[in-house]
């Protein structure tokens, strides 16, 4: 949720670099509904299926954006 907040107001009334032309940020009540229910809700279901995946396909998980980069960082 903190993410979400601080974006939205980083591109309040602007386009992010990494959205069409002419899509503003916006935020509403029930994106961050959304957000704050999703480690309950949708997470576990997601977790499931990338586990199934697991079998045939490697799926690595990465928690934050350090690990991200440290991941991006072996290539």
């Amino acid at each position: 949720v903190y993410r979400a907040f601080k974006r939205m107001m980083q591109y309040r009334n602007k386009t992010r670099p990494d959205m069409g032309e002419g899509c503003e940020e916006r935020i509403d009540l029930n994106f961050l509904k959304w957000i704050w229910d999703y480690p309950n809700s949708k997470r576990p279901d997601i977790l499931k299926k990338l586990e199934q995946l697991s079998e045939d396909k490697k799926v690595i998980i990465l928690k934050s954006p350090n690990e991200v980069q440290r991941f991006l960082d072996k290539f």
